[in-house]
């Protein structure tokens, strides 16, 4: 079976449509569909448990011959990616020690099988030819479903791609975890700025400069809420807690879990990963008894170990500040389920 090519024309690529219905409104939280492009190929895939030492050779035998792959765009659409994942029971209790949460948070809805989306968001960025130095992580959008109980199928895909520019796009994943009847337990959408490409290999994509514009605005947003009307929770992030998280995930980029490997990308202290960022937003605001169950975040700066931050919390709104009061995230929080 041929897998679908990127289309030349004007607008965004692939029939399916945009990765959820609705942008996100302030004050709303929208919940749509995983979209699925006809006659796209689904590949299996063997992730060992998250730990073990075939996870770690599953992981950096990617993680390196990805980082040694010359930064391109290659012009098909990579297949859907597919994995099972069982949970442990003492998944909870383990995440809330590697988030440094007390035992408050064990009801927040982490993201369990992330060690197995991480592996297979690098399957499908290698397919895609791009190499992880040129790629950050923009924003994450999730929607609990049924409660998940036993093995469960993770699937994820790439679903849009944007130019920003002649040298840089944004790429659009999204994954669904099902339960053994197949009911969705998890909807996730992630969002990644690439860099680093020559003006021929995104030539051919639909250009979007109003979203250009946002992520550059992104960078220099402030604050929103008021501080003083609004609730505010310390959090403590330990200096290793990138290491510690990336035992739980699997997400063990040297950026996050080595002082030295945080320096060589410019960095004074190891920076959090992104779904650990979100994992703590929501772990911070179970321990007080905030049943969260759908949320939109914007990841604005790096989060750097080694700092107690600020979660600030109004309705629906929230935001990370540092210890300076910059803001490193901010977003939409909804207890509906999906």
């Amino acid at each position: 079976m041929r897998e679908k090519e990127f289309h030349t024309g004007p607008g965004r690529w692939g029939a399916a449509g945009p990765p959820f219905d609705g942008e996100g409104l302030p004050g709303e939280i929208t919940a749509g569909r995983v979209p699925h492009i006809p006659g796209r190929m689904t590949v299996q895939v063997d992730v060992p448990p998250v730990g073990s030492w075939s996870y770690a050779a599953c992981y950096w035998g990617l993680a390196l011959s990805n980082l040694l792959t010359r930064h391109r765009l290659q012009a098909r659409v990579p297949p859907v990616f597919e994995a099972r994942f069982d949970p442990g029971a003492d998944d909870g209790p383990r995440w809330c020690e590697a988030l440094g949460l007390d035992d408050e948070a064990v009801a927040a809805p982490f993201v369990y099988a992330q060690s197995v989306g991480t592996v297979l968001y690098m399957r499908a960025f290698a397919a895609l030819g791009l190499n992880l130095r040129h790629l950050v992580h923009l924003d994450h959008a999730s929607w609990m479903g049924a409660t998940a109980r036993g093995r469960q199928t993770v699937a994820s895909e790439l679903v849009d791609l944007v130019a920003l520019g002649p040298d840089k796009l944004v790429l659009s994943m999204a994954s669904d975890v099902r339960d053994a009847a197949g009911r969705s337990t998890l909807k996730v959408r992630d969002r990644f700025l690439v860099r680093g490409y020559g003006a021929a290999q995104v030539a051919h994509l639909p250009l979007d400069p109003d979203l250009a514009r946002a992520i550059r605005l992104r960078a220099r947003r402030q604050p929103a809420l008021d501080t003083a009307r609004a609730q505010v929770l310390p959090v403590a992030i330990a200096r290793d807690a990138g290491r510690r998280y990336a035992r739980v995930s699997g997400d063990a980029g040297p950026v996050h879990t080595s002082f030295l490997g945080a320096r060589l990308f410019g960095y004074p202290m190891p920076i959090l990963q992104g779904m650990a960022t979100r994992n703590l937003v929501l772990g911070r605001l179970a321990s007080i008894g905030v049943n969260t169950r759908q949320i939109e975040l914007q990841l604005c700066r790096p989060v750097l170990c080694g700092q107690t931050a600020r979660l600030v919390r109004d309705g629906p709104q929230v935001e990370l500040l540092d210890r300076h009061g910059a803001l490193l995230a901010a977003g939409l929080i909804g207890t509906a389920p999906v």
